[in-house]
């Protein structure tokens, strides 16, 4: 989602039509373009614009390139049945396996989880921890607050902004979602570009204002 989010800062809205094109940006190009404000009607218009030019680009290429396409059919039946069979197990295998590490990184981060009432006490013990806020403009334009201390890090701007963040020390993030997913994605985007020791918010935001927990104005 990193990459997604960064893609809708420089193109905006282009990146809903953009996205059938790309294979990694069309699952999240919905949940991209609501935490950016984008109305349902504009989503549908864009999406159907992109549905279309992307039916129409292969019809072309079908067209143009038919007698390849031909060739390459007439080579795929020639494997018989084992051909396709080998094929269907090599793409089961690749896809178990990749769902089955991205499984393991979210249960260990799941397990790795720090309560509020744990955030709150060694901030309060001036333990150096740091604290990113990495709610959407729009989530944070919301209420204004913060957890005291935090530094607000959307996901739009990581690729911009990583390297701000310390390799070697402790990592918190927080969002406002269901399930810290933000929070998650996040994490496994700044795992990527090196940093390791990463803990998620249990509750995220919501649950430090149910605590009643100090915040501080923006």
């Amino acid at each position: 989602m990193t990459s997604a989010n960064a893609w809708f800062l420089r193109v905006g809205d282009l990146t809903v039509v953009m996205a059938k094109f790309a294979p990694a940006l069309s699952p999240v190009a919905a949940a991209i373009a609501g935490t950016e404000g984008m109305s349902a009607r504009r989503f549908l218009l864009l999406d159907l614009v992109g549905a279309t030019a992307w039916t129409g680009g292969f019809l072309g290429l079908g067209y143009v390139f038919h007698d390849q396409v031909e060739q390459v059919v007439e080579w795929v039946g020639r494997l018989g049945r084992w051909g396709f069979l080998a094929g269907g197990v090599l793409l089961v295998g690749f896809a178990v396996m990749k769902w089955g590490k991205r499984q393991r990184v979210l249960r260990r981060m799941q397990e790795a989880r720090i309560s509020a009432e744990g955030l709150w006490q060694r901030l309060e013990a001036g333990e150096g921890l740091t604290v990113l806020d990495v709610r959407s403009p729009v989530e944070l334009a919301a209420g204004r607050t913060k957890i005291p201390g935090a530094v607000h890090f959307p996901m739009a701007e990581l690729e911009r902004r990583h390297g701000m963040v310390p390799r070697d020390g402790e990592i918190v993030l927080y969002c406002s979602c269901p399930e810290e997913r933000t929070s998650v994605a996040v994490a496994l985007a700044l795992e990527r570009h090196g940093v390791r020791r990463i803990r998620l918010l249990a509750g995220g935001y919501s649950g430090w204002r149910e605590r009643g927990l100090r915040v501080e104005e923006l």
